[in-house]
């Protein structure tokens, strides 16, 4: 399977570590990244110049460009409305891709991300176990199994809420970080 992760202005480690997971189960691996110049919604907001360096066409650009079975976000609550234009846009040239959300916000209000129509997964809290389980339901077309710490919806529109599962206390079980996918962007010392 191709997997996209996007990613909003700066480095994310959960991105690391589940670009490396899916990498380990034999998919896929590419970023599509917006570096968010004057306008990472977080740190740096600077209205006048951002306008001058808004490179969300080119972070669609490469979506379309790597033609991924999966779009993968892990929305703040001050990138989540930019992480839903990029999944609207790339269904609309991608109508088959799949989205999966992730991270803080969504987290929060995991009820009303599922609610638009432009995410088909949110993980709530940590996802290291569920994302390899919800790229098997993708791949085998199984929608009806509940994944932990994940919320979707049945082909018939009902809402399948996983299991939650508790924080993984022992960090070493879980595998390196790649911060690979982020070099060709961002320079590594």
């Amino acid at each position: 399977m191709k997997v996209t992760f996007v990613v909003l202005g700066s480095e994310q480690l959960a991105v690391s570590l589940l670009a490396n997971i899916a990498k380990q189960n034999g998919h896929e691996v590419n970023l599509a990244f917006c570096a968010a110049l004057f306008h990472d919604r977080f740190n740096l907001e600077i209205p006048w110049l951002n306008k001058y360096f808004d490179d969300t066409d080119n972070t669609l650009s490469l979506i379309k460009e790597q033609q991924p079975d999966l779009l993968v976000f892990s929305a703040l609550t001050a990138t989540y409305q930019w992480c839903l234009e990029i999944a609207r846009k790339s269904k609309e040239f991608l109508p088959n891709v799949k989205t999966v959300f992730g991270g803080v916000h969504v987290s929060a209000v995991p009820e009303r991300a599922l609610k638009k129509k432009e995410v088909d997964f949110v993980v709530v809290g940590e996802g290291e176990e569920s994302f390899v389980q919800i790229i098997n339901a993708i791949q085998n077309n199984n929608y009806t199994s509940p994944i932990p710490n994940t919320n979707y919806l049945s082909p018939l529109g009902e809402a399948i809420i996983g299991p939650k599962k508790a924080f993984e206390q022992n960090l070493d079980r879980l595998p390196p970080f790649t911060k690979e996918i982020f070099e060709p962007y961002i320079p590594v010392a």
